[in-house]
């Protein structure tokens, strides 16, 4: 009798563990899917409502040759318009907000990292690195080096990337 109570014993501690083992799993692949919708939910973002308009509006104020070969600094400084100047740089806060809150919830594991990254990999280190000049303002401005920490961040890893990407 001593012998089935230990057998029994043993057994239900094995169906316990399998079960709690197939749970974590189950809660795992939930979390990684979650991750996943997450991202594809703010690629898709970037094509439609606000976003859609700011990226066009950032588009039609800078045009791809004063992106491409020109920083924020040296830009903003060639015009004339105040007007201008305010327009540009409040795209420029919604679309560099944007970013921290996705290089937020990378940094949080709430975002999938590689998936944004194969979307956005290359516009996001770009529009950083354009903007260099802006973040070093809003920082003097509010008098905390802090902000647009963690966008920075996520630009320089993924910037490494892609160059990586280049030599192979």
């Amino acid at each position: 009798m001593e012998k089935i109570t230990t057998i029994i014993s043993i057994v239900q501690t094995f169906i316990m563990l399998s079960s709690a083992g197939i749970l974590i799993s189950q809660l795992s692949s939930q979390n990684r899917w979650n991750r996943k919708k997450a991202s594809q939910d703010l690629i898709y973002e970037l094509h439609k409502g606000d976003m859609l308009e700011i990226s066009k509006e950032f588009d039609r104020l800078v045009p791809n040759e004063k992106f491409y070969n020109s920083t924020y600094a040296k830009f903003i400084k060639e015009l004339s318009s105040e007007e201008e100047k305010e327009k540009i740089k409040k795209v420029l806060r919604i679309y560099l907000n944007y970013f921290e809150g996705i290089a937020i919830g990378i940094k949080n594991g709430i975002h999938a990292e590689g998936l944004l990254y194969d979307y956005i990999g290359f516009r996001l280190p770009t529009i950083v690195k354009w903007a260099k000049g802006y973040i070093e303002e809003q920082r003097k401005l509010a008098g905390n080096s802090t902000i647009y920490q963690e966008v920075e961040k996520v630009a320089e890893k993924w910037e490494k990337l892609l160059e990586r990407e280049k030599e192979i």
